[in-house]
């Protein structure tokens, strides 16, 4: 064989192996790739990454760890196999650090290896690798807190889990809305250990976007979170039938006010009752309430005469009944209350003209008298002239 060939065949054969290796590589993957991971003392804590089996291919699966962090990294499963229907499968694996370590970085790696059982692949395998790195800070100072609602209230408890003590601590409060802090606190210094806990008493009810930053020889933290003041308070301002008419379906007008900060889904539901408190007609909607709102009922009320009922009104949200009240309502057509405003205004006009014909009557008699006073008195006076 001339050397001619031998290098053709030694190029087919390199090309064979690097697109099978490629093959392999390209039938298992990883995600994510990387985990970062900040330095707490004693911290335990559990991350996770999927392998994908990009192929579909029966294969096992296994795991170890490598580098500076290995004695810290345990995974629960390190061996596993997946099926040609099993696309994807997640793994588990928990960082375990102590009190101390050397400032400085560090890292690892997850390797994952594929031994393929597919017919023709028989002992094939791929591997890939999770990137694992650790920074720990020179300072040496850390913290655990926890912001906690207690009987309306907003309290952040801190802990220093490090071995330095923490010379100057300080919190501020921020929540959405506000313009300037609501709330600061100097704790002064913190020990290795210690806990120390302050606490802010709002003047406000409300759903809140609240930040808190604590501050402590130099560095910071910041604790974001949803907090809520207080309960809400819902009433009805204001109940009433628009335009009454017997045997169809009418509309009823229910004012209803909220002192909440946001947007309440509420179910307003009315209940028209009789004089034993039995259901007759059943109606409600729903409507989200901010501040005040007037909430439109519809009710079917074909099969009610018209007749002085009780309406039972109850406003609830998700978890809740906010407010419930009973109203007595006379239910009739509204002909027939213009009707009665027309009696009482006819009842008005009687009244006055009647008013005013005792007055001018009173006017008469006190005027008469002394008109006839007056004409003896001229009659007098004639007479006397008369004589002279």
């Amino acid at each position: 064989m001339s050397e001619k060939i031998k290098k053709i065949l030694f190029v087919i054969v390199i090309n064979i192996v690097f697109i099978v290796l490629a093959t392999q590589v390209l039938s298992l993957g990883i995600g994510p790739v990387y985990t970062h991971i900040e330095f707490q003392p004693n911290l335990i804590q559990e991350y996770k990454f999927s392998v994908y089996n990009n192929d579909n291919q029966n294969s096992t699966i296994k795991l170890s760890v490598s580098g500076e962090l290995a004695e810290y990294i345990t995974i629960p499963e390190k061996e596993f196999t997946l099926g040609p229907e099993e696309e994807s499968k997640e793994v588990n694996f928990i960082i375990s650090l102590p009190r101390e370590l050397t400032p400085g970085d560090y890292a690892s790696r997850i390797i994952v290896n594929q031994e393929i059982q597919n017919q023709g692949m028989i002992g094939a395998q791929a591997s890939v690798s999770h990137k694992i790195d650790l920074k720990v800070p020179a300072h040496g100072k850390y913290i655990r807190s926890e912001v906690k609602q207690k009987n309306g209230s907003m309290q952040i408890e801190i802990e220093n889990i490090g071995v330095k003590t923490i010379e100057n601590l300080n919190t501020e409060i921020y929540l959405s809305g506000e313009n300037n802090s609501v709330f600061e606190s100097n704790l002064g210094s913190l020990t290795s250990g210690d806990i120390k806990t302050t606490e802010y008493i709002p003047n406000m009810k409300g759903e809140f976007h609240s930040s808190a930053i604590i501050t402590y020889d130099g560095l910071r933290k910041n604790i974001s979170q949803i907090i809520q003041f207080g309960e809400p308070t819902i009433s009805i301002l204001d109940f009433k039938p628009v335009d009454y008419k017997p045997g169809e379906i009418n509309e009823f007008r229910v004012n209803v006010s909220s002192d909440w900060n946001k947007e309440l889904n509420l179910t307003i539901k009315m209940d028209i009752v009789d004089e034993n408190g039995l259901s007759l007609v059943k109606a409600q909607t729903k409507k989200a309430i901010i501040d005040k709102k007037e909430v439109v009922i519809y009710a079917d009320t074909k099969d009610l005469k018209p007749n002085t009922y009780g309406i039972k009104l109850l406003v609830e949200g998700k978890k809740q009944i906010y407010t419930e009240e009973m109203h007595l309502v006379e239910l009739k057509s509204i002909e027939t209350t213009q009707e009665v405003k027309k009696i009482n205004n006819k009842i008005d006009w009687r009244t006055a003209i009647i008013s005013s014909m005792i007055l001018l009557t009173i006017a008469l008699l006190v005027l008469l008298p002394l008109k006839v006073k007056i004409n003896r008195r001229r009659e007098k006076i004639s007479q006397k002239k008369g004589k002279l």
